[in-house]
């Protein structure tokens, strides 16, 4: 094994952070078993010191002292070099088993309720997503190891040095205080200095400073504690010892969900490391300790691991209430009367009417880490909830949880409650780690202000157009700021990572509108083709799936149209407009833009594909583009189903009889998947689906329909033998009414209207509105009570009648 000595003055750095109660980081460069190596003997040193510094502190388990380690093997086994490495570090023979518990990319957001006191991070690859979540868990005094590959090997060294990303982070590590950077091939002139606290926040810069400016006056919305109601004879002893005063507050709003008003949750938000899990164990512990009636609180989040701080605070809590002991089974907590339990969302969402599943009150943490549409469901079966989420997109969901989720309850009627907690907990203020994360991923990207005057007056002239590779990006940091706030502002899923694909992979074009030089609008564009014809065979067939090939490969292999290989694609991955500039028709004119920017390269078609929903498919129609493909599987994070959709920009023959081929698939089989596959797809979007189906697509009404859908119109009884008729009209019937013009006096629709006269949009919504139960019924076969439900019909007679009267209407 490679014999690496202690770095000189690495023992005071270590003993600096732990007194400052900073984190560190340290990047080895060199090959993987000399940083290994190096990682053993440094961090064995930093454990040490620390049992001596925290003396009386109980041990911490083996395993806690090896660390978190993130070893994402890709062309070497680099986890088992690792293990024979820790076996020889510790003189172990091969058969003892190993404290090691290994982190992939798969599992990293399960261990985000946990607490580690060093990371070692090696991912070929450099997963950001999971270095910015992970760093979060480590604790004051920790050092997080970041393996950077081995210089002397050229393609791990190219790797690296063509990285725009990861030569972004070595020059914000090389200006950051605690933060160091060893090469194999320097270790002997390695040398650390004393880390100071002071020093390091007089190295703050302007931003930091600002952000603590803007920190401060967010902190404005808590109370004064006796403003809320709180009095120390009312708290549990154990919460007044440890609870901040941020934390006491959000003790007393749960406290407000539970006793208050039903259909008031509180939406509790904070950077990671600032208590919030605490805080929900502080006010779990709280409302058992003061409640004379038994509480049955359930507590859900995207997996149990998540929760690891949140079940070790309230175990300790009720252990040092000296009220009785707690009782602890894999699920549960009881104390007293009262119980704790999680229960996954599926789950809760499956059991709605166990007693479990109707809590006093409902906890769900890491919020954003769940689909909405889970969400909006468990908001629609309880009444009493706190969410809880990290702000700043360790989750994957950025800004965009608390500024699309929270509008999205207050459109519910819902009287919404938020609280920001701002003080770190877990780490001191200038946090060098923190500040290298939040620098390097642009996680404290603000939103820059527009002259919404200018903007305005911008829509009639042209606005400016410019394209970015990621090598130009790079270079221009003000514009990359603005480019990335955007994204992270108007895109709920926009993530770390999202940052490092647009400066890193050369297949993408960032495109930019600006009016008046400010940025208004950003678009990540990607080429698609598969140009080795050697591999088409093998892709229709299944057996072979290229990366960064979404459109053609999922339009041949799924939809099985070989044929869609032989174009060229331009597919717009993500398209955000500026808030202050939504509304007013730059979204459309960019398209537009795009359209152009295709035509000039020689692109056969501009594609998407998104998280499918009324109104964004209502955005991509009326700009030109065709539904193609449905995914049969909802999207992990949105939940919604993938929808596909074409633009032709060649206006070529061949071209255009592909979208008519591919489109008329589609809608022949919607018809059927409707009543299997999509029966659950939310009922706005199948109208506006089947609103913009192409004509061609549609199918024919005969003169026997006609005369089945007499018979049904005089008679109930006969649905069943003319549901098939009834399913063809009311596909031709949407279509027809969407394009239109029909006039609506007093609610009633004028049938003789329909193709002639003027039709206000909201009308034509209200008719279409009244056909969504009859979709429900006639295509997507749901059942009577189910729609009469839904819908607010007193029963199955009523619904029929209705169905009735729209086909008398037609």
């Amino acid at each position: 094994m490679l014999e690496t000595s202690i770095s000189k003055g690495f023992t005071e750095f270590s003993a600096g952070l732990l007194d400052a109660r900073h984190r560190g980081a340290i990047f080895l460069s060199g090959s993987f078993s000399w940083a290994v190596d190096w990682y053993f003997r440094h961090h064995t040193c930093t454990q040490t010191q620390t049992q001596d510094q925290l003396s009386g502190q109980v041990n911490k388990v083996r395993q806690t002292e090896l660390g978190a380690i993130f070893c994402e093997a890709a062309s070497e086994p680099l986890t088992d070099i690792f293990c024979a490495q820790w076996r020889a570090f510790n003189k172990l023979e091969s058969g003892d088993e190993l404290p090691i518990n290994f982190i992939s990319s798969k599992i990293y957001r399960h261990h985000l309720g946990r607490e580690n006191h060093a990371i070692f991070f090696a991912d070929p690859a450099f997963n950001l997503d999971a270095f910015a979540a992970l760093s979060g868990t480590l604790v004051a005094g920790g050092i997080m190891y970041i393996w950077l590959g081995d210089e002397s090997n050229i393609d791990e060294a190219e790797q690296v040095n063509t990285s725009n990303f990861l030569q972004r982070l070595k020059a914000y590590a090389a200006a950051q205080r605690g933060i160091y950077h060893i090469y194999q091939s320097q270790t002997e002139h390695a040398i650390f200095g004393r880390y100071s606290k002071d020093e390091s926040a007089a190295l703050g810069n302007e931003e930091d400073d600002e952000q603590d400016r803007a920190k401060n006056k967010s902190s404005d919305q808590f109370p004064a504690l006796r403003e809320a109601g709180l009095t120390s004879d009312a708290l549990l002893p154990a919460i007044k010892a440890q609870a901040t005063a941020e934390q006491l507050i959000a003790v007393k709003y749960i406290e407000k969900v539970l006793t208050g008003g039903r259909n008031k949750p509180l939406v509790l938000t904070a950077d990671r490391g600032r208590g919030k899990s605490t805080a929900l164990a502080l006010a779990t512990a709280q409302l058992f300790f003061a409640s004379e009636r038994a509480l049955n609180i359930v507590i859900t989040a995207p997996h149990k691991m998540a929760l690891g701080v949140y079940f070790t605070q309230l175990r300790k809590l009720l252990d040092d209430s000296q009220e009785g002991k707690y009782q602890l089974s894999d699920h549960q907590i009881t104390w007293r009367q009262h119980s704790l339990t999680f229960m996954a969302v599926d789950e809760l969402l499956r059991s709605q009417h166990h007693s479990k599943s109707n809590p006093d009150l409902l906890l769900v943490d890491e919020a954003a880490g769940i689909p909405v549409y889970l969400l909006n469901k468990l908001v629609a079966q309880h009444h009493r909830i706190v969410f809880s989420s990290t702000i700043h997109g360790y989750e994957g969901a950025g800004k965009g949880f608390t500024g699309k989720f929270i509008p999205m309850l207050s459109a519910k009627g819902l009287q919404v409650k938020t609280l920001t907690l701002n003080e770190p907990i877990r780490w001191a203020n200038h946090d060098p780690l923190e500040q290298l994360i939040f620098n390097t991923c642009l996680l404290n990207a603000s939103l820059g202000e527009l002259d919404v005057c200018t903007v305005k007056q911008g829509q009639n002239s042209s606005p400016e157009y410019r394209y970015f590779t990621g090598d130009k990006l790079a270079q221009n940091e003000q514009l990359l700021v603005q480019v990335f706030a955007i994204l992270v502002t108007a895109h709920y899923q926009t993530k770390p990572s999202d940052l490092k694909l647009l400066l890193d992979d050369p297949s993408i074009t960032v495109a930019v509108q600006l009016v008046q030089q400010q940025v208004v609008a950003v678009a990540l564009l990607i080429e698609e083709q598969v140009v080795d014809k050697a591999l088409h065979s093998a892709i229709v067939s299944g057996q072979r799936r290229l990366k960064g090939q979404l459109i053609p490969q999922s339009l041949a292999q799924q939809s099985q149209l070989p044929q869609a290989l032989e174009f060229r694609y331009l597919r717009v991955m993500r398209i955000a407009v500026h808030p202050s500039a939504q509304g007013l028709g730059f979204g459309s004119a960019f398209i537009n833009e795009i359209r152009i920017f295709a035509q000039q390269v020689d692109i056969d078609f501009v594609a998407t594909s998104f998280a499918a929903s009324s109104n964004v498919v209502n955005f991509w129609q009326k700009n030109g583009f065709t539904p193609v493909k449905l995914g049969f599987n909802r999207d992990a994070s949105s939940g919604e189903h993938s929808l596909v959709m074409l633009n032709d920009t060649s206006l070529q023959a061949a071209q255009q009889k592909f979208v008519q081929q591919v489109s008329a698939e589609f809608y022949e089989a919607l018809s059927y998947w409707l009543a299997d596959e999509f029966s659950q797809l939310d009922y706005s979007l199948v109208m506006k689906l089947l609103a913009i189906a192409p004509k061609s697509s549609l199918p024919p009404i005969t003169a026997r329909d006609c005369e089945k859908l007499l018979a049904f119109k005089n008679n109930a009884n006969l649905y069943r033998l003319a549901r098939p008729s009834i399913a063809r009209w009311l596909q031709a019937y949407i279509a027809k009414v969407s394009v239109a013009q029909i006039n609506i006096d007093h609610g009633n629709v004028d049938q003789n209207s329909v193709g002639q006269n003027n039709l206000a949009q909201q009308d034509k919504e209200k008719l279409l509105a009244a056909l969504k139960p009859m979709v429900a019924k006639c295509l997507m076969l749901h059942q009577d009570a189910d729609i009469c439900q839904r819908f607010g019909f007193t029963g199955k007679k009523a619904l029929y009648q209705h169905f009735q009267q729209l086909i008398k209407l037609s």
